[in-house]
C-alpha cells in the first residue's frame, strides 16, 4: 500500500503556497515472511505498527494453494479476500490450471452468508467459470445485494450509453428470457437498491427494448420521490425521446413517477413545431384516459408544467387541437400550474389567455408573483401593446423591472433617456436592474453615461461587469466617455500585477484586523452576492466561496483582480447579439433545439434561438476585471477581512450604518 503525503493549499493548483518539492510517499508492506506486523518505510523514517493479519500470518498470499485461496473468501479481513481472489485471477491468467478451485467456489455459492456468496460470484466469474443460469439464479436470491450482482454481471459488459446520451447499444441484443427476468425485477422486487441497477442498466440496452424495462419501472409510485431513481430512468430514455418519442406517451399517461411525467411532456413540447401531433395527443389523452378518476389532477399539472418548461422561449407556437379541451379541464389549478398553463395559452395564441395575462398584470390585488409571471409571459409573446404596457407598468414599485425587460426589447433612444433621467426615482433594490436595462444597448448606454456626467446616477452605481459590457459594443465614442465619467478599466496583465503587488502592501494582517467586516459583508452583498455564495447567502452563479482557500490573501487577490486567468469552462462567458439589437453577456445554464438560458450578473433570462443573431464564447470569466476599481482603499480592507473571516459577520445596525 502506498501513501502520499502533500498539501495542495489551492484547489486550483496554480497558486502560490503549495508545497510542490515537499511531498513525501510511504510504502506499507508486511515485516518478514510469516507477516508478523506491517513495516512502514519513506522519507520520514521507519516506524512498526503492529496488526493481525487474520489466516495470512502463517504463509504468504502468493504461496498458498487453490484450497487455501478458495478458503480465504470466508475470512473477515477484506484485504486477504481480495489479494487472495486476485491470486487466483492471476494465476488463471497465467495459463496455469485454477479448475480445482471451481468446485469448492460453486459450494460458497450456497453459504448462508450473502457477502461469501457475492465473494465466490465474483471469484468464478473472473475465473469465467460462472455459468449465465448460475449468475440469473442470482436475481432471485433473497438478499438485495446478490440480486443486485446479478443484475451488473450479466449487464456490465455490455457498452453504456455516451453522456450526451448517445446509444452504443446499436448492434447489442438481448435474449428474451434475460430481458423478461429484468422486467420482472422492475415489476415485483421491493428493493429500491435493485431497482436503482435496473434503471442504471437501461442505458446499455438495445435502444428498442428499453421501453418495456422503463414502464415496469415507472409505474412504482414508492420511487415517486426518490432523488436518483427518476434521472436515471430518464437517462436511459433519452434516445427514445430523440428517436421514437411517441414510444413515451405511456409515462405521462399511466406513469407514477412526476418528473418523468413533466420530462416526457417537456420533450413533446420541444418537438412541436416539428412533430405536433405528439403533443395533440398527449394532451387529449392525459385527460380522456382518466376521465372520472382522480389520477389526471397529477398527471395532467405535470403535463402542463413540463409542456410550459419545453415552450418558454417560444413566442408563437400553433395550437393544438386539443388545447381548448386540455384547458377546459382545469377549475381552480395551484400556482405554479395555473402560471404555467397562461403561459401556454399565450404562446398558443389563445386570445382568451392573452386577455386574462394582461388583466392579471394590471390587477393591483392580485399578487406580485403572478403579476410578474403575468407580465413575463406577455413580454415573450410582445403583442402590439407591449411597449404601452411596460411603460404603464414602470410606475409600479416592484412591479417595475420586469417591465424594464419589455422596454429593454425596444431599440429607441427616447426609452434610455426616460430611464436614464428618471433613476432615482425607482427603488434603490431596483436601481441595478435599470443599470441592466442601460448597458443593453448602445443608445441606452450613451444616456447611462450622460447622467452619470451630470451626477444624477453615481459612478459607482455601474459594476466592472457592466463597464466592460459597454466597452464590448466597439464604439469608440462610448469607450472614450466611458473613461471620462467612469475611468479606465485597467486590464492588461501588467496593469494587473501592479494591483496585486499594490494590495499585498496595503492588507497587511495589521491593516485587517482592524477592518470593519459588517461594512465588507455589505460589499460583499452589493458587489459579488448576486453570482457567489458564501456562508449560505449567496447566488449560485459561480463557485460557493465558503469552503475556499480564502485565508490565503495571494488566492483571493488573483482570483479577484486576474479573475480570468484560470477559468473553468462552466463559467465561460457567452456575448449573445439579438436580432433586435442587444447585447447580452451571460453564463448558459441550459438549452434546448428552441432555446438557451442564459445567467447574466443580474438575471437569468430565456432568450429564443431565433432571437440571437450572432454567439460568441468568450475566453473571459463572466466576473469582470475591475472590481476593486471603484471601492476606495478601506472598503478595499472591509471586503478582503470578510473574505477571509472565518464565520459569518453580523451586520451592523441601521444606527451603526
Amino acid at each position: 500500500v502506498y501513501l502520499v503525503d502533500w498539501s495542495d493549499t489551492g484547489e486550483c493548483h496554480e497558486n502560490t503556497g503549495v508545497h510542490r518539492h515537499s511531498g513525501r510517499i510511504f510504502r506499507v508492506t508486511y515485516q518478514g515472511d510469516e507477516g508478523s506486523g506491517f513495516r512502514v518505510q519513506g522519507s520520514g523514517g521507519e516506524d512498526t505498527a503492529r496488526a493481525d493479519a487474520g489466516a495470512a500470518r502463517s504463509r504468504r498470499v502468493a504461496d498458498c494453494d487453490l484450497v487455501k485461496l478458495v478458503a480465504l473468501q470466508e475470512v473477515k479481513n477484506e484485504w486477504l479476500v481480495r489479494a487472495a481472489r486476485r491470486e487466483l485471477w492471476d494465476r488463471a491468467a497465467r495459463g496455469e490450471d485454477v479448475s480445482a478451485a471451481v468446485e469448492p467456489l460453486n459450494k460458497l455459492l450456497r453459504h448462508k452468508d450473502a457477502v461469501v456468496r457475492l465473494r465466490a460470484a465474483w471469484a468464478l466469474f473472473g475465473l469465467n467459470a460462472l455459468p449465465r443460469d448460475r449468475v440469473v439464479s442470482m436475481l432471485r436470491d433473497q438478499d438485495e445485494h446478490v440480486r443486485v450482482w446479478g443484475v451488473r454481471l450479466l449487464t456490465d459488459e455490455m457498452p453504456l450509453d455516451t453522456a450526451t446520451g448517445q446509444s452504443r447499444a446499436e448492434v447489442e441484443t438481448i435474449d428474451e428470457q434475460l430481458r423478461e427476468e429484468l422486467v420482472h425485477r422492475a415489476f415485483s422486487d421491493s428493493s429500491a437498491l435493485v431497482r436503482l441497477v435496473l434503471a442504471s442498466t437501461l442505458q446499455r440496452l438495445p435502444i428498442d427494448e428499453r421501453a418495456k424495462l422503463a414502464s415496469a419501472l415507472w409505474i412504482r409510485s414508492e420511487d415517486a420521490d426518490d432523488h436518483n431513481l427518476p434521472a436515471l430512468i430518464w437517462f436511459g430514455l433519452i434516445p427514445l425521446a430523440e428517436r421514437t418519442p411517441e414510444l413515451l406517451r405511456s409515462t405521462a399517461i399511466y406513469g407514477q413517477i412526476p418528473e418523468l411525467r413533466r420530462w416526457t411532456a417537456r420533450r413533446y413540447a420541444e418537438l412541436a413545431e416539428h412533430r405536433p401531433e405528439l403533443l395533440v395527443r398527449l394532451l387529449a389523452d392525459v385527460v380522456d384516459t382518466h376521465a372520472g378518476t382522480q389520477a389526471p389532477l397529477e398527471a395532467r399539472d405535470d403535463v402542463a408544467l413540463g409542456a410550459a418548461e419545453g415552450l418558454a422561449g417560444r413566442r408563437k407556437v400553433p395550437q393544438p387541437a386539443s388545447w381548448p379541451a386540455f384547458l377546459a379541464s382545469f377549475s381552480d389549478p395551484p400556482g405554479e400550474v395555473r402560471k404555467a398553463v397562461r403561459a401556454l395559452g399565450v404562446v398558443f395564441g389563445d386570445g382568451r389567455s392573452l386577455d386574462e395575462v394582461r388583466r392579471l398584470a394590471f390587477d393591483d390585488k392580485a399578487e406580485l408573483d403572478d403579476r410578474r409571471a403575468a407580465l413575463r409571459s406577455l413580454i415573450d409573446a410582445q403583442p402590439p401593446d407591449l411597449r404601452e404596457t411596460c411603460e404603464k407598468l414602470l410606475k409600479v414599485r416592484f412591479l417595475n423591472t420586469t417591465a424594464l425587460a419589455g422596454l429593454a426589447r425596444f431599440d429607441d433612444p427616447a426609452i434610455g433617456r426616460q430611464l436614464a433621467r428618471s433613476y432615482r426615482n425607482f427603488h434603490p433594490s431596483e436601481r441595478a436592474a435599470v443599470i441592466e436595462t442601460l448597458v443593453s444597448r448602445p443608445a441606452f448606454a450613451a444616456e447611462l453615461l450622460e447622467q452619470m456626467a451630470a451626477g444624477v446616477i453615481a459612478r459607482s452605481e455601474l459594476s466592472a461587469a457592466q463597464a466592460r459590457q459597454i466597452r464590448s459594443f466597439d464604439k469608440p465614442e462610448l469607450t472614450g466617455r466611458l473613461a471620462e465619467v467612469w475611468g479606465e478599466l485597467r486590464d492588461s496583465p501588467q496593469d494587473k500585477q501592479r494591483l496585486i503587488e499594490q494590495l499585498k502592501q496595503a492588507l497587511t494582517p495589521q491593516r485587517l484586523t482592524a477592518a470593519n467586516k459588517a461594512h465588507g459583508r455589505e460589499l460583499f452583498t452589493k458587489s459579488c452576492a448576486t453570482c457567489h455564495r458564501l456562508f449560505g447567502n449567496g447566488g449560485e452563479v459561480g463557485p460557493d466561496l465558503t469552503g475556499a482557500n480564502r485565508k490565503n490573501l495571494d488566492y483571493l487577490l488573483s482570483n479577484i483582480v486576474d479573475p480570468s486567468a484560470v477559468v473553468s469552462k462552466d463559467y465561460l462567458m457567452t456575448v449573445l447579439a439579438l436580432v433586435d439589437g442587444r447585447t447580452i453577456n451571460g453564463v448558459v445554464l441550459h438549452e434546448t433545439e428552441a432555446a438557451l438560458t442564459v445567467q447574466t450578473a443580474q438575471a437569468k433570462e430565456t432568450i429564443s434561438r431565433a432571437d440571437i443573431e450572432e454567439r460568441m464564447l468568450s475566453k473571459q470569466s463572466l466576473m469582470p476585471d475591475g472590481l476593486l476599481q471603484q471601492l476606495a482603499p478601506d472598503d478595499v480592507a472591509d471586503l478582503f477581512a470578510y473574505l477571509m473571516s472565518e464565520r459569518q459577520v453580523e451586520l451592523a445596525a441601521d444606527g451603526q450604518r
